[in-house]
């Protein structure tokens, strides 16, 4: 007789039984979402947290608005000859303006001088507004806003919705009688246990998107001067608010370096002529 064929790799076995199974790319949907939901669900729960966190610590920055206003105030002074350019009451700056500042050089470079305007806005708060000058809550509103920046908002809104797509397909096939009498009491139950995760996820976006109109109804007209100002994306205004955050956090950081660095020289000078005014007295005895 001829010789039998070899048996089938164990893979392609696999294969071949798998998709031999009644509706099986139902229940292989079953076994990776039974598999991965919760992390899935854990990940998207994160994103959201970390916009709202984020949305909402911009709101309460006791920080943000005291350095709005004087950023007002100084633009007035500025253009002062210029009527049409003057904020009126009522009317704030756009958040752009804030990242511009570190570009208006000053005019005459001294020790004594701030290097940009940035630097004077940042003196001004020391001297006028000290809690717009607390380095630490910069720092942590530029780290807030880069992690709420880098969520991919869409994505994860696509990912909600495919993920309660899937959610519904797999209800159906566990309410097969060839699986639900098949899988284990756990797996049952896990149809209605990601529904109702699923429901409070939702609940969650929801709250996350109130925060965000609000932020947004609070803000976007400020970053981009332009009416209805909620089609302003939020990865926009978390991006310019990190960047002024960073570049203001530095601009303290150097004013206090300038400082201290002309005490320094003011105690040298002082120093030196107290020496010189001893040398000059003993040299009138010596005489």
């Amino acid at each position: 007789p001829p010789p039998s064929p070899p048996p089938p790799p164990p893979s392609e076995f696999f294969i071949a039984t798998l998709v031999s199974l009644p509706r099986a790319a139902s229940r292989l949907l079953l076994a990776t979402t039974y598999a991965t939901a919760e992390e899935k669900l854990g990940a998207m729960r994160a994103s959201l947290a970390t916009v709202r966190v984020a949305c909402e610590e911009v709101m309460k920055s006791e920080a943000l608005k005291d350095i709005l206003e004087l950023v007002v105030e100084v633009s007035n002074v500025l253009n002062c000859t210029a009527p049409r350019r003057v904020v009126q009451p009522g009317e704030s700056v756009r958040l752009a303006t804030l990242t511009k500042l570190a570009l208006v050089k000053a005019t005459v470079r001294t020790p004594d001088v701030a290097p940009t305007l940035l630097h004077f806005v940042a003196t001004l708060a020391t001297t006028h507004k000290p809690r717009a000058a607390e380095q630490g809550a910069w720092a942590e509103l530029q780290a807030l806003c880069g992690d709420a920046a880098a969520v991919d908002v869409k994505g994860l809104r696509s990912d909600q919705l495919s993920l309660k797509a899937t959610a519904e397909q797999v209800s159906v096939e566990l309410e097969q009688p060839d699986t639900k009498s098949a899988v284990s009491d756990q797996v049952r139950g896990f149809g209605l246990e990601l529904k109702a995760k699923l429901a409070a996820l939702e609940a969650e976006a929801a709250r996350c998107e109130e925060v965000k109109r609000r932020t947004l109804t609070t803000y976007a007209e400020a970053l981009n001067g332009a009416a209805g100002g909620g089609a302003v994306d939020m990865t926009e205004l978390f991006t310019t608010l990190g960047a002024f955050s960073k570049e203001f956090v530095a601009a303290l950081a150097e004013n206090e370096a300038r400082a201290k660095a002309a005490e320094a020289v003011a105690k040298g000078g002082a120093f030196d002529g107290r020496r010189g005014s001893g040398g000059g007295g003993g040299g009138g005895r010596n005489r």
